[in-house]
């Protein structure tokens, strides 16, 4: 009776001993806990107003005007970004679509007029991202992107969303991954590497 016994003793003594607690901690500190809910909304910033992809930025050009555009992590850290547009004095935040952790943001000074959420996709009325802008040489733009000479053609107008305005280029030259552009409205200084292209919109 004591031998059958011992295979649960020795079980129950490695289990509470130093070394298995040690290791039910160890094991228990690598499961993966859900984060804390964020802090409340402070009143101070409840006023601001959030809309969500690219398609309202027209209106948002022709109303408000932008103050910043920046990358942020949305991440546990709502209250945080409406207390980063109290500090640049913006009123509405706009997101590149309803996006979770890292976001780019644009924040504008709308005033009184704040225009109304919008939980459309972006591409059903901005346009289909295309790629971005791969580099600049001189006036001419190069854009890279997967399957480029399908998606654009000789004379396609597309869109890029800069910090400051929306610019619009022309595809000159299409090749297979790249395509080069020129500009046919807005400022070559609000260009960049990086910068995503999009066709252009219906409404544009």
């Amino acid at each position: 009776m004591e031998k059958q016994n011992m295979p649960f003793v020795r079980k129950n003594f490695l289990f509470f001993s130093p070394v298995g607690l040690a290791a039910f901690l160890f094991m228990q500190a690598c499961v993966s806990t859900p984060p804390p809910p964020p802090p409340p909304m402070p009143e101070e910033v409840k006023h601001i107003k959030v809309v969500y992809g690219w398609p309202v930025t027209r209106e948002l050009e022709e109303t408000c005007k932008s103050v910043r555009m920046e990358k942020v992590s949305r991440y546990n850290d709502w209250w945080a970004i409406h207390r980063r547009a109290k500090d640049l004095n913006a009123n509405t935040m706009q997101f590149v679509y309803e996006c979770q952790y890292d976001c780019d943001v644009r924040f504008w000074n709308c005033g009184e007029k704040f225009l109304p959420d919008t939980q459309k996709d972006a591409t059903k009325i901005f346009g289909d991202l295309i790629g971005k802008i791969d580099k600049i040489q001189g006036n001419e733009i190069i854009i890279s992107g997967e399957k480029m000479a399908e998606k654009v053609t000789m004379g396609k107008i597309l869109a890029v969303a800069t910090e400051n305005d929306m610019v619009y280029i022309e595809v000159t030259f299409p090749m297979m991954t790249v395509a080069k552009c020129k500009i046919v409205k807005g400022s070559m200084a609000n260009l960049k590497p990086g910068l995503k292209v999009y066709t252009k919109g219906k409404k544009d």
